[in-house]
């Protein structure tokens, strides 16, 4: 049972007059994004997607025109990766759903900070 020795700092440095009268540096204004590159991004998914879409149709195709079962296990393999990306797209949605729920609790909690009142603080 080691027991931890706790000795406080010569210099602490929470207490230091210039840290407390320092200015909090300003604070910089985000960029603007532009249109066009989510535009081009937006367009670029879609055709990614519709070349991938294009690209397992004819892999099941083929599979098929060789060997009837190389072709269904394909159409399974892709169903399976279909249920899973719908799978995590619902999971995905239902956890920003949570967020907005926190972040709903946090202007709650922070509005009953500011009016300094504990009934709608406990609820």
């Amino acid at each position: 049972a080691d027991v931890a020795l706790v000795i406080p700092a010569e210099v602490d440095v929470f207490d230091e007059p210039d840290i407390i009268a320092a200015e909090p540096s300003p604070s910089v204004a985000p960029r603007k994004r532009s249109v066009l590159g989510s535009i081009f991004f937006g367009a670029f998914g879609v055709l990614v997607s519709l070349a991938l879409g294009l690209w397992t149709a004819q892999l099941i195709r083929d599979l098929f025109a060789r060997a009837e079962w190389l072709g269904w296990l394909a159409a399974g393999m892709a169903a399976i990766a279909l249920l899973a990306l719908l799978v995590i797209l619902i999971r995905e949605s239902l956890a920003i759903a949570r967020l907005a729920e926190v972040e709903k609790l946090q202007k709650r909690a922070f509005d009953a900070i500011v009016r300094d009142d504990p009934k709608a603080a406990r609820a």
